[in-house]
């Protein structure tokens, strides 16, 4: 039978701590299962001697991941020592785990001298500029990670600016998530800058981020450079006027980004002004390597605009997009025809989502006309289509064209079909419940316990 990765998981309550004796367990189950490579530990403090013998079988795990388990600077420099050494470790999480500038300085060091480790997640501590200044000295000597995550820390501009430094020499790091950070135009334009002359970087998160249309300028004109970066996310990030032809002219230019995604949730959106919405949809006529758009918080003008955009492009698959409050959540007759049009124009486009409220019969048929004729889309929804009998109509059409489908959840890589419900926002680690803790040998690929409790997936 092929060799199946599977993750021996620790959860307790916050109140419970680990202590030597548990850990010893955990190592000897790690030990003893030649699969048994990931070690998670969620919501459990650890205490000091237990840190000590993780650290000791560090070589055992080629993952070892720990949320909230109240690990300091201190615990964090003992396994930063183990990691000066270490050839195994690939994917280290410490997640909300109370680091700062000492523990930083500690994993920086290691990182000058570790060869195997491909994934950092310090997502949720306490990282400033100083702190994220060590770990980019660190990424200037270090050439086997590839994954950053700094989501929701403490970094300003100075701190970007120092992590641009670093990425003007680095060519080893894939992907860099800044997110929720304290980084406003400054810092932005710094990492930006040198994406100009770093080639190996494909995804920037900056969601969150304080970016005016200066800012948004210096993304716009390193788009119109850049030919490596792939994915691009500005959740949560506003897009006046000025910012979106900025962002429209770098669509024309562009060959490389596949991904751009200006998507928010219910309580913290991503506005785009209507004049916006025209510019980019203007720039997704001519762009020929887009392949998904995300946004929120526009109104029904703004909507139109993108379903005339899409009528011309010819790379695009993935379009979503969530009318604001202040459109009354609908779609107008007028925005329906635009889609129509698209819709019967447009043979690459394979998923659209248009997130409304209540839509009437008099645009639920139009679009339902125009998707008759259309061969090319296979996932569709709209605002409340699954609550009213239009449909079983549209699963009637499925019948007539099986490359229809109403739930997008069944293209891979798709979003869900289902309205978006604060589904970033911080929810309580589905674990807590358990008590007292328990261990469990699952595979990592499928286990539900695998999930954390992170604001946003992202930053996971």
């Amino acid at each position: 039978m092929p060799k199946t990765d599977e993750t021996l998981i620790r959860f307790s309550s916050p109140s419970e701590r680990l202590n030597s004796t548990d850990t010893i367990e955990l190592v000897k189950r790690i030990q003893s299962s030649p699969s048994l490579k990931t070690l998670q530990v969620h919501n459990h403090a650890i205490s000091n001697r237990a840190i000590h013998i993780l650290a000791a079988a560090l070589s055992s795990f080629e993952t070892l991941d720990l949320f909230e388990p109240y690990l300091n600077n201190s615990g964090v420099s003992v396994l930063a020592r183990a990691l000066n050494t270490n050839t195994s470790l690939q994917t280290l999480k410490l997640r909300r785990d109370k680091i700062s500038y000492r523990g930083a300085c500690a994993l920086a060091e290691a990182l000058k001298t570790n060869h195997s480790l491909k994934k950092l997640n310090l997502y949720g501590n306490q990282l400033d500029d100083p702190a994220a200044d060590a770990l980019a000295q660190a990424l200037t000597v270090n050439n086997t990670l590839t994954t950053l995550n700094f989501c929701e820390n403490k970094i300003g501009d100075t701190g970007a600016s120092a992590l641009a430094s670093a990425l003007k020499v680095n060519r080893t790091l894939i992907k860099l998530n800044l997110a929720e950070n304290s980084i406003g135009d400054e810092g932005v334009e710094a990492v930006v800058n040198a994406l100009e002359v770093n080639t190996s970087l494909k995804i920037l998160i900056l969601d969150g981020m304080k970016i005016s249309d200066k800012g948004l300028a210096a993304l716009a004109d390193m788009l119109c450079k850049n030919k490596s970066l792939i994915d691009l996310r500005l959740k949560y990030v506003d897009v006046n006027t000025m910012g979106a032809e900025a962002l429209a002219k770098a669509l024309t230019e562009n060959t490389s980004l596949k991904t751009l995604r200006f998507f928010g949730d219910e309580l913290t959106t991503s506005t785009l002004s209507d004049e916006g919405a025209k510019a980019l949809a203007q720039g997704l006529r001519t762009n020929r390597s887009l392949t998904t758009l995300e946004f929120n918080d526009i109104s029904d003008v703004g909507a139109r605009a993108f379903a005339e955009g899409i009528q011309d492009n010819t790379s695009l698959r993935i379009l979503r997009l969530e009318l604001s409050e202040s459109s009354h959540d609908a779609i107008s007759k007028e925005t329906a025809e635009a889609f129509a049009a698209a819709l019967r124009k447009n043979t690459t486009l394979t998923t659209l989502l248009l997130e409304t409220g209540v839509v009437s019969n008099e645009v639920l048929q139009i679009l339902y006309d125009a998707l008759v004729e259309n061969h090319t889309l296979t996932n569709f929804f709209i605002g409340s289509l699954k609550y009213n009998n239009w449909n079983e109509k549209f699963q009637s059409l499925l019948a007539r064209n099986k490359q229809l489908q109403t739930k997008p959840s069944s293209v891979e890589g798709s979003v869900s079909s289902e309205r978006p419900v604060s589904s970033e926002r911080p929810v309580s680690p589905r674990h807590n419940t358990y008590s007292p803790a328990y261990f469990k040998n699952e595979p990592a690929a499928t286990s539900s316990n695998a999930s954390t409790s992170s604001s946003h997936p992202s930053c996971r």
